[in-house]
């Protein structure tokens, strides 16, 4: 009677063992493959970051920047389903960092106040698409910045439930929604412009 044998297809990746082994050798073998698999991504990282836009934006909104980073950094390096939930994330600090800086609080007939930290910190437990359409209904961002949240967050909700089919193209789309946000609240050309090599405000229309 022949011994039977059950195959099915696995997934290994041996690489932290490679990393942690006292051996010089394996150490630098592994070292040598990750730059050999940079180098042979390279062109198609320099031509993702040449969609995206520039970028000039004001710090004084919250802790965003680094978020915004990442999200450009992971399209860049072609990691598609991670950059659309990436995107919504750091569209979601926006939003909850412009609604700190927007909100007063009347306290008596005259006085407005901000509210304390500890106050604003209850908002983080509010859903983000209820905060984003009181921004909106309340004026603090425009019509276009609004669709570009709501496209966002349709966007990140199906990746965040692993329901997404189209990574790459989706990817740009997320951040391609996340600049359109940017551009209309923390985006220092708003209001500005470069002209002659200096930043100025831009002239009335």
């Amino acid at each position: 009677m022949s011994e039977s044998t059950d195959t099915k297809a696995s997934y290994c990746d041996f690489n932290p063992n490679h990393a942690r082994d006292p051996d010089p050798f394996l150490v630098e073998g592994l070292k040598a493959r990750l730059r050999a698999k940079c180098e042979a991504k390279s062109e198609q990282v320099v031509a993702r970051l040449a969609t995206l836009p520039e970028l000039m934006v004001y710090a004084h909104f919250g802790e965003y920047i680094p978020l915004l980073k990442e999200a450009r950094e992971i399209y860049s390096q072609g990691y598609f389903y991670s950059c659309v939930a990436m995107c919504g994330i750091t569209a979601e600090r926006m939003v909850k960092d412009i609604l700190r800086g927007s909100v007063l609080v009347r306290s008596g007939p005259t006085e407005a106040t901000q509210p304390n930290t500890k106050a604003f910190d209850q908002f983080e437990r509010v859903e983000v698409s209820g905060l984003a359409r009181f921004l909106f209904e309340a004026n603090i961002i425009e019509k276009a910045a609004w669709e570009a949240l709501d496209a966002l967050f349709q966007l990140r909700n199906k990746y965040a439930h692993a329901r997404g089919k189209a990574a790459e193209a989706d990817a740009l789309k997320a951040i391609n929604h996340l600049h359109t946000f940017v551009d209309l609240t923390t985006s220092v050309l708003k209001h500005n412009e470069i002209r002659d090599g200096r930043l100025v405000p831009k002239e009335p229309k």
